[in-house]
């Protein structure tokens, strides 16, 4: 007898959490239609709604770069949506939106996004091709953050190719999953005709992503970031990633770089390929970048995750996260020859 009260309680516990209403589905849909205005249209699905009132927020920062850049600024409007039925929303701070939903549990919303920042911490979007960071793209809604989802990319129709760390979802175009938040918009997008240049290291892929033309020796690149990769990876024992993406966008005079989860952007100017000089320094941002794959996006100041995208996170740590990694990326070159 009491066996079976001790599994009553278990059997009832197991029969309500399955009852329990599924987790709030997220689709996110990007879109171009006329690149030349230099707005991204987003649409976000949600299903499966609780509560009576949504509230959204955007960040205000990106991981990498740890300035407070107030991304909201660029988006002009936001709309919601139950079907046709247009619903309520108040804009309650600088980077906040609430949604009220009326009974509905689905809805979608819907924004536009002013993107021309030719930076990697920003976003950019012209007839030439589009660049997203996240961070500045992808509002999120309050509570959800560790929910999965999806992005269905919807390209400008002269453009073939888009390049991203994010997980392909099997049979479906153009579209890819993340795990939750901090995943999606940790995995810059490019969109264009870009060259892809695919290798592997220790039997892991890679890819080069190459935008823009330039002086660049191809066979050289690869092999010099084959070496760096090589290099980096036996000093951490193996690689923490299934595949790796680099983002090379090779532009007038440009220069800045950021790291990610399991890829990096690195704007170089066009012309720098020939000149020995600029040619190392962009090899060693290469090095450094990809020591963060390690040195920060695994370990990384306390103050700095879980992340807090509505203010600024403030550390004294970065003389190890940064100066550490400062240090690694020249003796990578030398170690790597």
């Amino acid at each position: 007898m009491t066996n079976h009260l001790i599994l009553f309680p278990l059997l009832l516990g197991i029969a309500i959490a399955s009852a329990k209403k599924p987790d709030a589905q997220i689709i996110y849909h990007l879109s171009m239609p006329e690149p030349h205005t230099h707005y991204f249209h987003v649409s976000m699905e949600l299903k499966g709604v609780a509560e009576s009132t949504l509230r959204l927020k955007m960040p205000v920062w990106t991981p990498g770069s740890y300035l407070v850049r107030e991304f909201s600024r660029n988006i002009p409007r936001l709309s919601a949506f139950a079907g046709d039925e247009p619903l309520t929303v108040a804009k309650t701070s600088k980077n906040e939106w609430e949604v009220a939903l009326n009974g509905h549990s689905d809805l979608r919303v819907e924004y536009r996004v002013y993107a021309y920042e030719q930076s990697v911490r920003t976003s950019f979007l012209s007839d030439s091709r589009g660049y997203v960071n996240g961070a500045s793209v992808f509002i999120y809604p309050d509570g959800m953050e560790n929910q999965g989802g999806e992005l269905k990319i919807h390209p400008f129709n002269k453009w073939r190719t888009i390049s991203t760390g994010l997980q392909k979802v099997a049979g479906k175009r153009h579209t890819y999953r993340f795990a939750n938040y901090d995943i999606l918009i940790d995995s810059p997008i490019l969109i264009g005709n870009q060259k892809v240049i695919k290798f592997k290291v220790d039997r892991t892929p890679h890819e080069i992503a190459l935008y823009g033309e330039g002086n660049v020796d191809e066979k050289k690149l690869v092999d010099d970031v084959q070496k760096i990769v090589k290099t980096t990876g036996d000093i951490f024992g193996g690689f923490p990633y299934d595949r790796y993406l680099f983002l090379f966008l090779l532009l007038n005079g440009a220069r800045g770089a950021l790291e990610h989860l399991n890829s990096t952007t690195v704007q170089v100017d066009r012309w720098a390929f020939s000149d020995e000089k600029k040619y190392h320094s962009f090899l060693s941002t290469v090095a450094h970048e990809f020591f963060h794959t390690w040195n920060v996006k695994r370990i990384r100041p306390i103050a700095l995750g879980p992340f807090d995208y509505t203010k600024e996170n403030y550390t004294r740590d970065l003389w190890i996260a940064e100066g550490l990694t400062s240090y690694y990326d020249d003796l990578i070159l030398l170690r790597s020859g």
